[in-house]
């Protein structure tokens, strides 16, 4: 996974309110040209205003979606393709296609920027924003109840909890302030990374890692097989003989990449493997 080491800005729109002013009707046709984006449009909004998202990898419940609503068209987001499916509305990212959102502004085509988030908390903020946008923001309201439910409890319980370790590309671990560290923290785990002083996203060394002496890695399933980072790492004769005892779990990246409700999921998955005997 690339590391999200770019810092989070606050939730605003890339178009003023009188180019999209609150008494506007509903849009009818919606595009998304950013992945994340994607995700939660397809939550929000009904299947007949959106008139295309990314043709990127979506997660289960997107695609269960898209299977019911073969008008929806892939596209790869450049401006001729969003040009001619005619939006009254679309959503972009912070950092991604940025001369196609410059063509649109300038075409006075209303734009949302989605913000990466960095917590739940900021997952909450964005489903608000979409929904919103969409006209439907009560439905926003009802996902973010059924994800507070869903994660309410899931704290550790007495004794010691667990120290866990994102292993990233590179030898990159997430601190403090990322969306990986805020999984930890619900799930009641320890982030070994924050407590040796790391920030966003740092490197640990080999001998960190020995010192910290943590009790879970966690991979992601895009690097599982990459001998740069989970093979080497775990064949490594120190780490075998240091970290004998560390359990080890793979999560789906789409449970990481972008922050939406699917990433409920991950947090329980690391409560199964750390309550593993």
């Amino acid at each position: 996974m690339i590391p999200r080491f770019l810092s989070f800005l606050s939730v605003f729109l890339l178009f003023s309110p009188a180019a999209y002013p609150a008494e506007s009707p509903r849009p009818e046709r919606i595009v998304s040209i950013n992945l994340c984006a994607d995700e939660l449009l397809l939550r929000l909004a009904d299947p007949s205003q959106i008139a295309g998202v990314t043709a990127y990898p979506k997660t289960a419940d997107a695609e269960a979606v898209l299977a019911k609503a073969p008008g929806i068209r892939k596209i790869r987001g450049s401006t001729e393709e969003v040009l001619a499916l005619k939006p009254d509305l679309v959503l972009a990212g912070r950092f991604t296609h940025q001369g196609t959102v410059r063509f649109l502004e300038r075409m006075g085509i209303p734009v949302l920027a989605v913000p990466v988030p960095r917590s739940f908390e900021e997952i909450y903020q964005n489903l608000k924003l979409v929904a919103a946008a969409a006209g439907y923001p009560s439905r926003g309201e009802e996902t973010i109840g059924q994800m507070r439910s869903a994660l309410a409890g899931a704290g550790w319980g007495a004794g010691n909890p667990p120290k866990v370790l994102f292993l990233q590309s590179e030898g990159y671990v997430p601190g403090r302030e990322t969306f990986e560290d805020d999984i930890l923290r619900i799930a009641g785990a320890v982030n070994l990374a924050d407590s040796m002083g790391i920030r966003e996203y740092g490197r640990m060394s080999l001998e960190a890692i020995l010192f910290g002496k943590p009790d879970l890695l966690i991979f992601t399933e895009d690097q599982k097989d990459r001998a740069s980072v989970r093979g080497s790492i775990l064949s490594h004769p120190a780490i075998r003989k240091g970290t004998f005892s560390a359990k080890t779990v793979v999560l789906p990246a789409c449970l990481l990449h972008c922050g939406s409700p699917s990433s409920v999921a991950a947090v329980r998955l690391l409560r199964e493997k750390m309550e593993e005997k």
